[in-house]
């Protein structure tokens, strides 16, 4: 009976070695199977969405043709020639419609306040055209039209003695001057007058004003502005020889601009130009 055992365990002891031995040769070869098959649809997943996204942008915007562009914007151009009658390489301005007139159909404003209020602007320009309209008008003339064009060909006249100014006060409204100038987007700090007429002297006007970009042509645009509104309150009563502007930028005093009146009047009768009247102008720039 004991042999019979020890020979029953020894069969089972094998059959378990058998056993055990199967399963560690044919799990890896089930794993591996299994881990292929995964990774064949992961492949088949990822090409059908890069399938779908390639068809989605594709159908969102279509390839430009380029040269079929170009061809109608040259047929374009073509048409828009024939029309206008311009032709290449010609510059086109934004006041194309507007006419040059001689100097004789534009004469000085009597009231500086007459047209529409605008933004002041520097886009570096000489002029731009809302300071052009305080500063001429159109004539009686139906058939002429105001010019932008700021550079004329100077006035040769004989030199006449300039009469003596009247020994008199300033004879504008302070508070209507700051108005006027705070209409035309000048942001006025205040207004300073002297008579200095009275005293051997020449009357001064003084104007405080805060700008916003430090900009040459905003400072001399500005500058200019002042100096046509306050010629369209003068201009009857000719009580102001001088007009100084201080420009104030972040709180800071920078610069001084100083102009005579009298050559702002000559820029107004086109015996000098824009630049000629900037070259006339005391200019000091201020430390801060």
């Amino acid at each position: 009976m004991k042999l019979e055992k020890d020979i029953v365990l020894k069969n089972l002891i094998i059959l378990l070695r058998a056993f055990t031995l199967a399963i560690s040769v044919e799990a890896p070869k089930r794993i591996t199977h299994h881990a292929s098959r995964i990774t064949h649809h992961v492949s088949r997943i990822t090409f059908h969405v890069c399938i779908c996204f390639l068809f989605l942008s594709c159908g969102a915007k279509a390839p430009e043709d380029y040269y079929l562009r170009l061809l109608a914007m040259e047929k374009a151009g073509e048409q828009e020639r024939r029309e206008t009658g311009r032709k290449i390489g010609e510059i086109v301005t934004s006041v194309e419609h507007l006419d040059k007139v001689g100097e004789e159909a534009l004469q000085p404003m009597v009231i500086a306040l007459q047209p529409e209020p605008k933004a002041l602007s520097s886009n570096r320009e000489p002029l731009n055209s809302d300071l052009l309209n305080i500063i001429y008008i159109k004539t009686s003339t139906p058939e002429t039209e105001v010019t932008t064009e700021v550079s004329v060909p100077l006035v040769t006249e004989a030199s006449e003695p300039k009469p003596t100014p009247a020994v008199v006060p300033i004879g504008i409204n302070k508070e209507e001057l700051k108005q006027s100038l705070m209409d035309k987007n000048i942001d006025v700090i205040g207004i300073v007058t002297k008579d200095g007429r009275l005293d051997g002297e020449k009357n001064l006007i003084q104007v405080h004003f805060a700008l916003e970009a430090i900009s040459n042509d905003a400072l001399y645009e500005t500058f200019l502005y002042i100096c046509a509104i306050i010629y369209g309150y003068d201009m009857d009563k000719n009580t102001v020889d001088t007009v100084m502007g201080f420009a104030i930028v972040e709180d800071f005093p920078y610069m001084v601009l100083e102009g005579q009146m009298e050559n702002y009047i000559d820029f107004v009768n086109k015996k000098i130009t824009y630049r000629e009247w900037i070259s006339r102008l005391i200019i000091k720039k201020l430390k801060q």
